[in-house]
């Protein structure tokens, strides 16, 4: 009766299984199964009564099978294993609790793992995430706002909301990071105050990510000034969401093709050409208006030495228009960069004269 056979159990109706858990249960099997889990000397014994435990949906199995995880001397392919296994098995009532309890106590290899769990869980982690969103410790709190995110009701939004407003910074984060996932446009202006006022870089910038996620129109405004902020990360977070978003006057972008990083610059010039405006000024270039030639021209030459000439070079040779080739090949002379020579070296052979001029 000591021994434990999971591999059978698991092959047993729901209601088979609840007639022998209340059997284990009546002769004193489940705690010396959990005694034997906690303290036993053979790790195959420990692997079998962790099986056993799961199969018997015994909810005080999760802090010692949480235990196991964050032990830095257990075995990790068999007893660790066997553990991880076990807390997949369990859905019990109560099973969600437990987790978050053990949450309390987890280290960083093991957090991660019960947090998955509690998002596989589904639902039933829904309100008692919802309820560690208050406990003492920051570390619980965030854990919870990262699976909350992940659950994905609606339920959650307004409990994430206020964790905006958290002492703890990692709180913050995870709780900016879950709203983003959830898509719920009731999280806009919040984030918006959080990326123009959070102390903590990290936390704006993934304020700006989060924004571009929801895709709101409401935040093109405050995006645009976080092309200000003092953090390249959440320069270019709100680069990447400013893409996202469209915006009517992308022209806005330019002045980031001078930021200071050249990842924020790359990341303008990425943008810029996703939304269509590099390509606009390019057949700018073979426009009558002289005045509109030279700012489309301007800014080519800025985008070519702050970004890439790859588009650029692209364009010389396949541009239908032999005027637009010809500026453009002005233009790579202008930028002068190696990268750009086997373009301007073809346009030397190109069918009209003043694009070979030029080149």
């Amino acid at each position: 009766a000591i021994r434990s056979f999971p591999g059978e159990l698991a092959e047993m109706d729901d209601e088979a299984r609840r007639r022998l858990r209340k059997v284990y249960q009546t002769v004193g099997l489940l705690e010396l199964h959990l005694e034997r889990l906690r303290t036993g000397k053979e790790w195959r014994d420990r692997a079998d009564s962790a099986a056993l435990l799961a199969e018997l949906q015994e909810v005080r199995a999760i802090p010692l099978l949480a235990a196991v995880l964050r032990d830095p001397y257990e075995d990790a392919s068999t007893v660790k294993h066997a553990a991880l296994r076990a807390l997949t098995r369990l859905r019990a009532d109560g099973t969600a609790d437990a987790l978050i309890a053990a949450l309390g106590e987890s280290g960083e290899q093991s957090a991660p793992r019960l947090a998955e769990l509690l998002a596989q869980l589904g639902e039933p982690s829904l309100r008692p995430c919802i309820q560690a969103l208050q406990d003492e410790r920051a570390g619980v709190r965030s854990w919870a706002a990262q699976v909350l995110g992940h659950l994905g009701h609606p339920d959650a939004v307004e409990p994430l909301r206020d964790c905006l407003d958290d002492r703890a910074h990692q709180v913050r984060l995870s709780a900016t990071e879950a709203l983003g996932r959830l898509g719920d446009p009731r999280a806009v202006l919040p984030l918006v105050r959080l990326m123009l006022r959070d102390p903590i870089a990290q936390v704006r910038a993934e304020a700006a990510r989060a924004l571009g996620a929801l895709q709101a129109p409401e935040a093109e405004e405050a995006l645009i000034s976080a092309l200000d902020d003092p953090d390249h990360w959440t320069r270019l977070r709100a680069i990447e969401a400013l893409e996202l978003l469209a915006p009517k006057a992308p022209d806005l972008l330019v002045g980031a093709l001078s930021d200071e990083r050249e990842e924020v610059r790359r990341a303008a010039g990425i943008a810029l050409a996703r939304l269509g405006v590099v390509h606009a000024w390019i057949d700018t270039l073979g426009h009558a208006d002289r005045s509109k030639t030279l700012v489309a021209r301007e800014r080519l030459s800025l985008y070519g030495r702050r970004s890439s000439v790859s588009l650029l070079g692209r364009q010389l040779r396949a541009h239908t228009d032999f005027r637009v080739r010809a500026r453009l090949a002005e233009v790579l002379g202008e930028v002068a960069d190696s990268a750009a020579a086997s373009d301007v070296a073809a346009a030397l052979s190109d069918a009209q004269w003043p694009v070979r001029a030029a080149a």
